[in-house]
């Protein structure tokens, strides 16, 4: 679920079953965290990016969410920013 109980929107009405989500340390727990609004503080991304620093799938969370271009939220403890960056060196080195 999303803020106020709401389904994140890229997720609404899609099927995302990935075996590696079933060993995601964040499974289970409330998504917010990793999906900061904008007036959030760091202190909040920095949360969901220690979380993420001990999972054991953060590669293949990260890995996922710049092959589906996500442009929301912490995944595999890497931002919006970050995964621009990513998708950018991906871009010179093909």
């Amino acid at each position: 679920e999303y803020r106020d109980g709401k389904i994140h929107p890229r997720f609404e009405g899609k099927n995302l079953k990935h075996s590696w989500k079933e060993k995601a340390a964040c499974k289970g727990m409330d998504t917010n965290i990793f999906f900061p609004s904008p007036t959030d503080s760091n202190l909040i991304t920095s949360e969901a990016k220690k979380i993420c620093e001990s999972c054991p799938v953060q590669k293949q969370c990260l890995d996922y969410s710049v092959k589906v271009m996500e442009h929301y939220g912490i995944w595999g403890g890497g931002t919006m920013h970050d995964r621009r960056k990513i998708r950018s060196k991906l871009k010179l080195a093909g």
